[in-house]
C-alpha cells in the first residue's frame, strides 16, 4: 500500500528549520572560565535537567557532548514508570518498534526501519545489538535482564564500529544496579489484577572491605492469561517467572578491577498461542501450549590501566538458552513441538586511549554461535490429512572482527570522529529433515541440508560536532552498517510443502546520513534534542508470509527510510517536570518483488511493490509524560510523594511486508503514583488506563490471519521495605 504522509521535501524542510534554526545556532563559542560558569549556573540544582552520563561510545561521557541520537531512561525514570521490560522501552524511545511475539525469543526490533522487520532472522541475530554492563547479550534475552538495573541507553542509528555487525539499527545498553560498599537491602511484593503476583529481594554490601564488594537481586512473578480457550472453558495464557543475578565489583588495586555478573532466568509460559484476527479473545485448541526456556549467562569484564593513558579492557560473555515450546499456528490440527538449545559465547579485547587532543578505542572481538535443533510433528492438519514430520541439526554462526574509532579535538569547540570495523562471519547449517506424509500428492521424503556461507563485509562511521558551549552540541554523521546473511528457521517449505530446499538470505548493508542537536535552556531546566536522518539499505531482511506452508520465510529487498525525531524535557517547577518525544518516519521498500509464485486456480502470486510500507514501521509515534513529585508530611512522617502519567500513540502499520496484517493507530495511557522514604515505597499503577485493544505482532493470510493480542488493563500496587 502505497500512502505518503511524510514527504521527502515537508521532510527536509522541517528537519533542517527545527536543527538549523535551533535557538543554539546564535551561541557564541565560550571561553574556557565562562564554560565552568555556565555549568555551575545561578539556578538552584534541583531545578535543573539531571546531568547524565553514559557509555555509548566505550568510555564515559557527558550525555549532552556525545554527537549521537541517544535515549537515556535513568534511573528514577525506571522506577517512576515501572519498567521491566522493551515494552516501556519502547514507549519512551523515538523510532524504537518491536513485534513481541509468543516466545520473547523471537521478538523482533528496528530503529528508524532499520532491523529485522518481523520474527528473528536467526536467535542471534537482529539489527539492534543489546549490552549488559559492556557485555553482549542475546536481543531475545532482553526483557529477561530489566529487573534491578540503574540505566538503559538506546542509541539510534548505525553503531556496527564499537556494537558489531548486528547493530545496523542502533544498540541498546544497559547498566545494572552495581553492588555497593556499605550494606543495603529490600524486600518487595507486586499485587494486581490479572493475577499479577510478584516477590523480590536484593542485598548488597562488602564482601572483602575496601576491596569486594557484591550483590544478589531475585525475583518471582506470576499472572494469569486473559484468553479464553473455548475447547476448555479455562483461560488460557498463565505465565510464571523466576530470575537472578548475582554481581561482584573487585578492586585488586587502583589500576586492576573486575565485574563478574551471573545470572539465571526460568521462564513457564502457557501463553504461547496467537489468536484469530476476527476473534482476538478467543482460542479453541486441545493442544498443550507452552514454552519454557531456562537462561544462564555469565559476563566477565577485568579493567586493567596499563599507563595513566591508556587502559586495557578484556570482555567474555557466554549465554545458554534452552527452549521446549509448542505454539499454536494456522492450518496445522497438530502443533510442531521445538526444542532448541543455543549457546552464545563472546570475547572482546579493547584498548582506550587518550591524550591531550584525542580519545581512541581499538580492539579484537570474535564470537561463537550454536544452536541444536529439535523439531517433531506427529498428528494431522486441518482437513484429516496426516502430518508427520521431524527436523533434526543444528546451525552455527562465528564471528571476527577488528575495529577502531577515534575522536580529535580541531579546535576548542569542533570534534571530528572516524571509525571502522572489519567483520568476517561464517554461517553454518547441518540438518535433516524427515517427512512421513503430506497430503495425497506428495510422497514420503527425506531432506538434507549440510551448507556453510562465509560474509566479509566493513562498518564504519565519520562524524563531526562542533559544541560552542556546554549547552548545545550540533553534529553530523555518515554512517554504514551491515548484518550477515543466514539461514531460515526451519525447514518450512519441508515441513508441509515437500521436498524442496528452505531459501537462505544474503547480508544487508546500509548507509545513514544523519543531522542533529542537542541543547538546554532556562539556565538548564529544559533540555531539546533534535535528529533528521536519511538511511537506505540493500538486501534488508523482511519476513513474508508463504501462503502454501502457512510459515513466514525471510528475504532481501532494498529500502529507505527518513525521518525526524525529537524529545524534550522540562523542569516547569521544583516538583512538576513534563517531557516527551515524538518520531516522524516514513520508511519503504523500493523495488519490485515476487516472493511467492502464484498457485494456479489457488493462490495468486505474492508481489511487494516499490513504495509498500516496510513492515512494523508507524509513520508517527508519540510519547508524553507529566510527573509531579513533592514532599509530604504523614504520620509526623517526612515522606515524598509523586504522581506521574504516561501516554504514548503509534499510527498504523503492517505486520509484514506482504501486508496481510494490519494494526490499527492506538494509545495506551498508564498511570503510576506512590509515597516513599528512606525505609519504604508503596506504589500504585495502572496499566493501559483506558483498556484499549491493539495487536503486538501479526502472521497469516486473510480469514487464516493470527495475531497477538495486547494485555487488558492492569491494576496493582508495589509494596518494598528498605534495610
Amino acid at each position: 500500500m502505497k500512502h505518503r504522509p511524510i514527504t521527502k521535501p515537508l521532510f527536509l524542510i522541517l528537519a533542517l528549520t527545527l536543527i538549523a534554526g535551533s535557538p543554539g545556532n546564535f551561541v557564541r563559542a565560550e571561553s574556557q572560565e565562562t564554560r565552568d560558569r555556565q555549568v555551575t549556573g545561578s539556578t538552584d540544582p534541583s531545578l535543573r535537567v539531571e546531568e547524565i552520563v553514559v557509555t555509548a561510545r566505550k568510555r564515559p561521557e557527558n550525555l549532552q557532548e556525545v554527537p549521537v541520537a541517544i535515549t537515556t531512561i535513568t534511573a528514577n525514570d525506571i522506577i517512576d514508570t515501572g519498567l521491566e521490560g522493551m515494552d516501556k522501552i519502547m514507549m519512551m524511545t523515538p523510532g524504537l518498534n518491536g513485534m513481541q511475539s509468543p516466545q520473547a525469543v523471537s521478538s523482533a526490533f528496528n530503529i528508524r526501519g532499520v532491523g529485522t522487520l518481523g520474527g528473528a532472522s536467526g536467535f542471534e541475530d537482529g539489527s539492534i545489538s543489546a549490552y549488559m554492563d559492556g557485555v553482549p547479550i542475546p536481543i531475545g534475552q532482553l526483557d529477561s535482564h530489566m529487573l534491578d538495573i540503574e540505566q538503559v541507553e538506546v542509541l539510534r542509528g548505525p553503531q556496527g564500529t564499537l556494537y558489531g555487525k548486528t547493530a545496523q539499527g542502533g544498540a541498546i545498553n544497559i547498566t545494572s544496579a552495581p553492588p555497593e560498599d556499605t550494606f543495603n537491602a529490600r524486600l518487595g511484593g507486586t499485587l494486581g489484577t490479572l493475577g499479577k503476583r510478584g516477590i523480590e529481594a536484593m542485598i548488597t554490601g562488602p564482601m572483602v572491605r575496601d576491596r569486594i564488594n557484591g550483590r544478589l537481586f531475585l525475583d518471582a512473578q506470576t499472572r494469569e492469561g486473559d484468553i479464553i480457550n473455548t475447547a476448555t472453558g479455562e483461560p488460557l495464557g498463565d505465565v510464571s517467572r523466576f530470575y537472578g543475578r548475582g554481581s561482584v565489583d573487585a578492586a585488586w588495586s587502583d589500576r586492576f578491577s573486575t565485574r563478574l555478573n551471573i545470572s539465571y532466568d526460568d521462564l513457564d509460559n502457557e501463553d504461547n498461542v496467537f489468536v484469530g484476527i476476527n476473534d482476538v479473545n478467543r482460542v479453541n485448541t486441545t493442544a498443550s501450549l507452552f514454552e519454557q526456556r531456562e537462561t544462564a549467562s555469565l559476563g566477565l569484564v577485568n579493567n586493567i590501566r596499563l599507563t595513566d593513558d591508556l587502559d586495557l579492557h578484556l570482555v567474555t560473555g557466554t549465554n545458554r538458552i534452552d527452549v521446549h515450546t509448542r505454539t499454536l499456528q494456522p492450518g496445522l490440527g497438530n502443533i510442531p513441538e521445538v526444542i532448541d538449545t543455543e549457546t552464545h559465547l563472546n570475547q572482546e579485547i579493547r584498548f582506550n586511549g587518550r591524550s591531550e587532543k584525542m580519545d581512541w578505542t581499538a580492539g579484537l572481538f570474535g564470537s561463537y554461535f550454536k544452536r541444536d535443533i529439535s523439531h517433531t510433528l506427529n498428528g494431522s492438519d486441518n482437513f484429516g490429512q496426516p502430518l508427520v514430520f521431524d527436523d533434526k541439526g543444528d546451525q552455527t554462526a562465528t564471528t571476527l572482527a577488528v575495529f577502531g574509532e577515534s575522536t580529535y579535538a580541531l579546535t576548542q569547540t569542533l570534534k571530528a570522529t572516524g571509525g571502522l570495523r572489519l567483520n568476517r562471519d561464517k554461517r553454518t547449517v547441518d540438518e535433516t529433515v524427515i517427512n512421513q506424509g503430506v497430503f495425497p500428492f506428495y510422497q514420503p521424503f527425506t531432506h538434507r541440508m549440510d551448507e556453510e556461507k562465509t560474509f566479509e563485509n566493513w562498518s564504519g562511521r565519520a562524524m563531526l560536532a562542533y559544541i560552542p558551549s556546554t549547552s548545545h552540541t550540533f553534529y553530523g554523521s555518515v554512517s554504514r552498517g551491515y548484518k550477515p546473511g543466514g539461514y531460515q528457521f526451519y525447514h518450512n517449505a519441508a515441513m508441509v510443502a515437500g521436498p524442496m530446499p528452505t531459501p537462505d538470505f544474503d547480508e544487508s548493508t546500509s548507509v545513514s546520513y544523519e543531522i542533529g542537536y542537542k541543547g538546554l535552556f532556562f539556565d538548564r531546566r529544559v533540555s531539546f534534542d533534535a535528529a533528521a536522518f536519511f538511511t537506505t539499505t540493500e538486501g534488508e531482511h523482511i519476513l513474508g508470509f508463504d501462503p502454501t506452508n502457512a510459515q513466514s520465510i525471510f528475504f532481501n529487498v532494498d529500502s529507505e527510510s527518513y525521518g525526524l525525531e525529537m524529545s524534550t524535557r522540562a523542569r516547569i517547577t521544583r516538583s512538576f517536570t513534563l517531557g516527551g518525544s515524538l518520531a516522524l518516519t516514513r520508511a519503504v521498500i523500493t523495488q519490485d518483488q515476487v516472493l511467492f509464485p502464484e498457485i494456479p486456480g489457488l493462490l495468486p502470486e505474492t508481489v511487494i511493490r516499490d513504495g509498500d510500507d516496510l513492515p512494523n514501521v508507524p509513520d508517527y509515534a508519540l510519547h508524553l509524560f507529566g510527573l509531579y513529585r513533592r514532599p509530604l508530611s504523614l504520620l509526623d512522617r517526612d515522606v515524598s510523594g509523586f504522581v506521574r502519567a504516561d501516554y504514548s500513540w503509534k499510527s498504523k502499520l503492517w505486520f509484514d511486508a506482504t501486508q496481510n496484517v494490519e494494526n490499527d493507530a492506538h494509545g495506551v495511557l498508564n498511570l503510576r503514583m506512590g509515597l516513599e522514604d528512606e525505609t519504604f515505597s508503596l506504589i500504585a499503577y495502572v496499566d493501559n488506563l483506558t483498556d484499549e485493544s491493539y495487536f503486538l505482532s501479526g502472521i497469516g493470510l486473510g480469514d487464516l490471519a493470527v495475531v497477538r493480542p495486547s494485555r487488558e488493563r492492569e491494576i496493582g500496587v508495589k509494596l518494598t521495605l528498605f534495610f
